[in-house]
């Protein structure tokens, strides 16, 4: 009964893909560690990726579906939900959700939007939106930069925290230090990669380099002006505040080697800095040379039925004036806690009210369930990722399998179940709907088999991945200089 047994899935965070093996005592998990084979984390974790076991035994969690004011459990809430489908034929239907990298839950939008004519709305507190409004402007759609660190000889990070907060940052600090290592130095022709962090407050990534510049938010912008020009990037300017001599004569330093390690150079901009900076940015790595060795663009797949130029505020801020028109009949809240994470000016809590139905997909009681009329509401326990199956996609498209290590410990649901009980599916298991989904997908022909390597590895050959990277020109700054 002591011997521990390991089961490879996955989970996410604010969109942020990462590969587990869990460890798992007598039929509960116990112990997190990182899938060797995900490349979002190679097989290590952070801090708050470790803690994802506190959540599922979290005794805050929600136990029991809440049907218009009345306790229920899950038979009660599939009812529920698919007689409130059946009534939604012709009405305004919203939905809203944080990042959802699922191919299974972008399939599921899909239908919403068919069937139900269901607009989807996306929001993260903490977002990259003017990363996807530079990316729109430079290469045409919304794409995700995927760094690669192993050959990067002179790194400048503007304002990015790499190695701790942004991006798939376990990944990149392993293929960061291997060009710290010391037994680099020995080695012949060995070169230890530099790194140059321009920030205005400490950062790990900070920390860590090699030189830091120390600069206000608006001389961060200009810094990635003065660097871009020296590397010839058409349309680098005068922007942000006037930099000091000091930085003035920092950026020529910065530019001189980023040139002189031509397709070896790389540049990063942090989720803070404006659109523009992000800009410079890919067109600094256009003209070092550094795209399709040191970064490649991918389909951002965070946002379920995304439209150009709805980052997450907007799109918010449209559900926002949606739900004050009372134009809308049913509102879909998968995860999250709007009132309390939205933006104060638009008073989610008055807006929220104005629903003539909601349904709310939530861990714990918060803000937003509070603000529910109970006369309206449905409250739904979601599960945790590891109670639930589901696929997720990783930055660069690698696919991977969720698969959970214990039944749900309370009558809760994921939200591909809720969805599919609200279009009125004969198969609301989420067992049978993702693995149904990769069968039709692939054949049935040798399916079982291949279902079971999926299992035991934890991720899909490339060959299924959604997307690769994107060969989209870029088209300059456009109108962000």
């Amino acid at each position: 009964p002591s011997i521990p047994q390991y089961y490879a899935t996955t989970t996410q965070a604010g969109g942020e893909v990462v590969g587990l093996l869990v460890e798992s005592h007598e039929g509960r998990p116990t112990k997190v560690e990182g899938n060797p084979q995900h490349r979002s984390n190679y097989g290590a974790l952070n801090n708050f990726q470790q803690s994802t076991i506190i959540d599922l035994y979290d005794p805050q969690r929600l136990k029991a579906p809440k049907l218009m004011g009345k306790a229920g459990n899950r038979a009660g809430a599939e009812s529920a939900l698919k007689t409130l489908g059946a009534s939604l034929g012709g009405k305004k239907v919203a939905v809203l959700s944080g990042y959802s990298p699922s191919i299974q839950l972008h399939t599921i939008a899909q239908r919403m939007s068919t069937k139900l004519g269901a607009s989807w709305y996306t929001y993260e507190s903490v977002s990259d939106d003017h990363q996807m409004a530079a990316m729109e402007t430079v290469f045409g759609e919304a794409l995700r930069p995927r760094y690669s660190f192993k050959e990067a000889h002179a790194v400048l990070s503007l304002d990015n925290d790499f190695l701790g907060t942004e991006g798939p940052s376990v990944a990149y600090a392993s293929e960061w230090a291997e060009n710290r290592r010391v037994d680099k130095v020995t080695a012949k022709d060995a070169k230890l990669s530099r790194l140059y962090a321009v920030e205005a407050r400490y950062s790990l990534t900070g920390s860590n380099a090699d030189h830091r510049v120390r600069a206000s938010h608006g001389q961060i912008e200009a810094f990635a002006h003065a660097v871009a020009a020296e590397l010839g990037v058409a349309g680098a300017s005068q922007g942000g505040v006037a930099l000091s001599a000091r930085q003035a004569k920092a950026a020529k330093v910065v530019a001189a080697d980023l040139k002189a390690n031509q397709g070896k150079a790389l540049v990063l901009a942090g989720r803070s800095q404006p659109a523009v900076v992000h800009a410079l940015a890919a067109m600094m790595n256009e003209s070092l040379g550094a795209r399709g060795q040191l970064v490649n663009y991918y389909t951002d797949y965070r946002r379920p039925m995304h439209k150009a130029g709805m980052g997450d505020m907007k799109s918010i801020q449209e559900l926002g004036k949606a739900l004050n028109s009372g134009s809308v009949d049913a509102l879909i809240i998968l995860g999250g806690n709007p009132v309390y994470s939205a933006p104060a000016d638009i008073n989610f809590a008055a807006a929220l009210k104005k629903a003539k139905q909601v349904v709310y997909v939530a861990d714990q009681a918060n803000e937003t369930s509070a603000a529910l009329d109970d006369k309206t509401a449905i409250i739904i326990p979601q599960s945790h990722s590891f109670e639930a199956w589901g696929d997720l996609v990783g930055i660069d498209g690698q696919v991977s399998i969720q698969q959970p290590l214990i039944a749900p410990l309370f009558d809760s649901m994921s939200e591909v179940e809720v969805l599919a009980s609200l279009l009125g599916d004969s198969e609301t298991n989420g067992y049978k709907i993702v693995r149904n989904a990769w069968k039709s997908a692939i054949g049935a022909v040798g399916f079982h088999k291949q279902w079971r390597r999926w299992l035991h590895a934890g991720v899909l050959a490339d060959a299924n991945a959604p997307f690769i990277a994107s060969s989209a020109p870029a088209q300059g700054l456009g109108s962000l200089k």
